[in-house]
């Protein structure tokens, strides 16, 4: 099948020189977005201590809950930190990837995501 592609048609015509000004920095806003979310996640691992979130994460099972906490702070902060500033955003993006695929298949997958 060898369709010819057309760009899309455009809502308001009128301001395609404004769109494609601001098209490189979507790409600024969804790193910056992404990253200081995960950050945001990593600092409240930092300031309760890996002792401290060491416990929660013996209870779901994992065997070295303190070196997982510090993987853990290493991936959310560093990597959300990394990813909004654009440095090394292809291993952290894969660190991350990972670590929501295990969250996603092994905890919530059975019961579904609820914070109730």
């Amino acid at each position: 099948m060898n369709e010819a592609q057309y760009p899309p048609r455009l809502l308001f015509p009128a301001l395609r020189p404004l769109y494609v000004f601001l098209e490189p920095l979507s790409w600024l806003l969804i790193r910056c977005a992404c990253g200081l979310i995960l950050a945001v996640h990593g600092w409240g691992k930092i300031t309760r201590g890996a002792q401290a979130m060491a416990p929660t994460f013996a209870k779901l099972g994992y065997e070295h809950p303190v070196a997982l906490v510090y993987l853990l702070i290493f991936v959310e902060f560093f990597g959300g930190i990394s990813i909004a500033a654009g440095l090394f955003t292809r291993f952290f993006a894969a660190a991350v990837a990972i670590e929501m695929a295990v969250i996603t298949f092994v905890h919530y997958w059975a019961n579904g995501f609820s914070w109730l």
